[in-house]
């Protein structure tokens, strides 16, 4: 990824047959580095998902049930962005949303107005992965079929699509 980075910053060294070697100033590949990781996690957490290699978490993660019929999970701590979650007996996925759909929470009490299989939701709290409907039963677990997510392989990894080295800035490494 550093290689990809000095190109786009031009400083790529000419073919030639002798070499220079400097042994002060500035450390060009660590500044690289740095940019290169925080332009990663950018795309992580904000970047368009066709840029992702998105990578199924379901079997690192299990929901336990409320009385609302809510499930609830802690996400493991390199998951940076959610997309979609699958649970057994749905009709289809669920997009997760950023914040708990109000209208939703307030008839998840009502026996007759809750989700459905056909129509599942879910969505954030903080740290917590909430879905609708999860299981009838009161503290059940359930092992979801499906999670998307963007996850952060660590600072040395770099896992993206190809396309999304097009995004890669063209900066001056020498600018502070």
């Amino acid at each position: 990824m550093t290689a990809l980075w000095r190109g786009r910053a031009g400083l790529e060294p000419a073919v030639t047959s002798c070499g220079i070697t400097r042994h002060d100033g500035v450390d060009v590949d660590t500044a690289i580095g740095q940019r290169a990781r925080q332009w990663y996690l950018d795309l992580l957490y904000r970047g368009d998902r066709r840029y992702l290699a998105l990578e199924d978490i379901s079997p690192r993660v299990s929901f336990s049930t409320d009385g609302y019929n809510i499930g609830r999970c802690a996400l493991p701590l390199d998951v940076c962005r959610v997309f979609e979650v699958r649970l057994a007996g749905w009709a289809s996925s669920a997009r997760v949303a950023r914040r708990p759909p109000a209208r939703l929470l307030s008839l998840l009490a009502n026996p007759y107005c809750r989700g459905s299989m056909t129509v599942p939701a879910a969505w954030l709290e903080n740290d917590i992965l909430c879905v609708a409907p999860a299981a009838e039963a009161r503290g059940a677990l359930i092992q979801p079929l499906m999670i998307t997510a963007a996850v952060d392989p660590g600072p040395q990894s770099f896992i993206i699509d190809d396309s999304a080295l097009s995004t890669i800035p063209v900066f001056d490494p020498f600018d502070r």
